[in-house]
C-alpha cells in the first residue's frame, strides 16, 4: 500500500467523524446560547459538548479543515454572545439599583 492509498482510506472514515463531531459543537452552541439568553447560568454541559465536539471535528483535520473551522467560529460566537448577555445583565441591574 502506498502512502496516497492509506490517506484515501483513512479520510473515508475521520471526515464523516469529524462532521458529526462539527454538527455537536454547533448544536451545543445554540444550545448554551439559548440557556444564556433565557438568563441562566448552567452552561457546563453544552460546553463540555462543544468542546468535545471541537475535539472530534479535530479528526478530519488532516484532509479537511472545514469541520474544524466551523467549531472553532462556534466557539467564538459563543463567547462573545456570553460575555455580551453578561454586559447587558450586569449594565441592566446598575440601571435597576440606580432607579433610571
Amino acid at each position: 500500500m502506498n502512502t496516497l492509498t492509506i490517506h484515501y482510506q483513512l479520510s473515508e472514515m475521520l471526515v464523516p467523524l469529524g462532521t458529526i463531531g462539527a454538527v455537536l459543537a454547533t448544536v451545543s452552541v445554540v444550545l448554551t446560547c439559548g440557556i444564556v439568553a433565557a438568563g441562566r447560568d448552567e452552561v457546563g454541559l453544552p460546553v463540555a459538548g462543544w468542546l468535545v465536539g471541537t475535539l472530534l471535528s479535530l479528526a478530519a483535520g488532516f484532509s479537511d479543515l472545514r469541520p474544524t473551522l466551523f467549531s472553532i467560529a462556534g466557539g467564538v460566537t459563543m463567547a462573545v454572545f456570553i460575555v455580551v448577555a453578561l454586559l447587558i445583565r450586569r449594565n441592566g441591574l446598575r440601571r435597576v439599583v440606580r432607579g433610571h
